[in-house]
């Protein structure tokens, strides 16, 4: 660590005597962004080493902090404004987490050279966009347990003692106050920001990427399609309702809590207001077409991002607790349950006329269905053209599966409800809760006060506002929940919060978050216009 110390030393002292080639802030961010590549390397190369003390990686990840604090005030950077990288000792031995840290080096040198070059802004491009997220992903790699295998062993495991639990006849009365789902979403949460399970790990992706896929497809498989589009007016109704209360209660927000913003921010603070708007309306993809459209900086971007899971994650916990309760809350406002509790009927009754011992070629006739179609879907979404900013990926993924999976329940392969589809695409969708929750960091919600101020009471005015149009039409508590889930959150979260209600409703999600991501450009620039004028 002497020797790292030397080193760093050395290259800021160098900085003064440069100031001929260029600007002397400019020069100065450069030295130091070498010095935080030289710590970063010295801190993967630690990491690497099983025998070195776990407080050589903790001793250069402080001296990069503090090298990129020193880049980011040469910048101009407001501190209140300024990234971190994440300081921590080793736990366990990440096969990934060295080559991280080392490409989050080699950004800083490259953005270094772009400040060398007077390339400022490609510079803090780079830093934002490459160097500092993998900085930080390199140190949420890192946990007791890290192999991708062993993770979603751990994932396996715990939901597997959860719904364990949930048999004991002390414990599920328990689980009748706090809903089971809910457990399964924050008990990750708890273990991956204890350093147990990483927060960042490869095996998280897979789950999104295929899983959650696959599980549309076994849930929609078996669905009586024409019984949920008669579902009624009040689940449009509710769905539109959200969409205009995120249109209308940003600008909103912004203008009562304007003074919690730091002024350094000036119109980056719409802006990202602007791509928050587009997540709340869709999901991912909208966030970014939105950020794109305004001009938002990488870091606000990163900023929003936080906003986005500190209020948006706490919302979906209420949701989740709502399922619990959905007929208590459905009494008090005397709503009409009878298009949903038909949409139920049905379902039990095909499962009870097609139902059939589990046999093995069934399961592997489901798996090779859910994954073929997801590898196909995956495959098609590569060579798909981009429909505006928002259809392209993985948005395609979704809708492919979605649309092969209406196409095959009116075929015989409904009858697969019976060797239980619904129920084994539920596990797909459990491990994606658990997922999900493991990659949350709510550690990080307290660099952002005021943004986070803005972005409750936002959510506020849509709560507030979807729960009067609620009582004035007496909708059922489930069309509240998918029809906001839908918009903040997409087809990620908006199944998953269905079938917490009922396996049988996962699709009226995914319908609803197609809608979402079809309106969330549009509805997102109109927000943005909004915000603009406000601010």
């Amino acid at each position: 660590m002497n020797f790292l110390r030397t080193v760093i030393a050395v290259l800021l002292l160098l900085a003064p005597g440069l100031s001929a080639q260029g600007k002397q802030g400019d020069l100065s961010a450069a030295a130091a962004l070498e010095a935080a590549a030289v710590a970063l390397e010295a801190a993967a190369n630690s990491y690497a080493d099983a025998e070195a003390p776990p407080g050589d990686v903790r001793d250069a990840m402080e001296e990069a902090e503090r090298a990129f604090q020193r880049a980011q005030a040469a910048l101009g950077q407001d501190e209140a404004l300024r990234s971190h990288i994440p300081v921590f000792a080793r736990k366990g031995s990440s096969p990934l987490a060295p080559g991280t840290l080392k490409t989050a080096a080699a950004g800083f040198r490259d953005a270094a050279k772009l400040l060398r070059e007077g390339e400022s802004e490609a510079a803090k491009t780079t830093i934002y966009d490459k160097a500092a997220p993998a900085a930080e992903k390199g140190a949420n790699q890192d946990g007791y347990i890290t192999d991708t295998y062993s993770v979603f062993a751990f994932l396996l495991a715990l939901l597997a003692i959860l719904f364990a639990m949930n048999r004991h006849p002390t414990i599920a009365k328990l689980f009748k106050v706090i809903p089971l789902l809910v457990f399964c979403y924050f008990l990750p949460t708890v273990f991956s920001n204890l350093g147990i399970i990483p927060i960042a790990s490869p095996c998280y992706d897979v789950i999104k990427k295929q899983l959650l896929p696959a599980s549309l497809v076994l849930l929609v498989l078996s669905v009586d399609i024409p019984a949920i589009l008669r579902l009624g007016k009040n689940a449009l109704v509710l769905f539109l309702t959200a969409t205009v209360t995120i249109v209308i209660g940003g600008p909103l927000a912004l203008l009562i809590c304007k003074g919690l913003i730091p002024d350094a921010m000036g119109d980056e603070a719409w802006k990202g207001l602007a791509a928050l708007s587009g997540s709340w309306i869709g999901g991912g993809a909208n966030f970014v077409a939105i950020g794109e459209s305004v001009g938002a900086s990488a870091n606000t971007m990163s900023m929003m991002i936080v906003v986005d899971v500190a209020i948006a994650e706490l919302w979906m916990v209420a949701l989740l607790m709502f399922a619990g309760r959905e007929k208590a809350m459905d009494k008090k406002i005397g709503a009409d349950r009878s298009s949903i509790d038909d949409v139920r009927h049905k379902i039990e009754a095909f499962e009870q006329e097609v139902s059939k011992p589990t046999t093995l070629p069934d399961l592997l006739l489901m798996l090779a269905i859910a994954f073929g179609v997801t590898v196909i879907a995956t495959a098609l979404s590569k060579v798909l053209p981009e429909i505006g900013d928002v259809v392209k990926g993985f948005t395609w993924v979704v809708l492919i599966v979605t649309s092969v999976a209406v196409v095959l329940s009116f075929t015989k392969l409904r009858n697969l409800e019976g060797a239980g589809a619904s129920k084994l695409g539920s596990v797909f969708l459990y491990l994606l809760v658990a997922s999900i929750g493991a990659h949350a960091q709510f550690s990080k919600v307290f660099d952002v006060p005021g943004l986070v101020a803005v972005g409750a009471l936002w959510m506020a005015f849509h709560i507030v506002i979807l729960f009067i149009v609620r009582r004035i039409t007496k909708a059922p508590i489930f069309f509240l929940a998918v029809g906001s889930k839908a918009n903040v959150g997409g087809a990620a979260s908006a199944p998953i919060l269905a079938s917490a209600f009922h396996p049988s409703l996962a699709p009226v999600g995914v319908l609803l978050a197609v809608g979402g991501y079809v309106l969330g450009t549009y509805a997102g620039l109109l927000c943005a216009a909004l915000l603009k004028f406000v601010s």
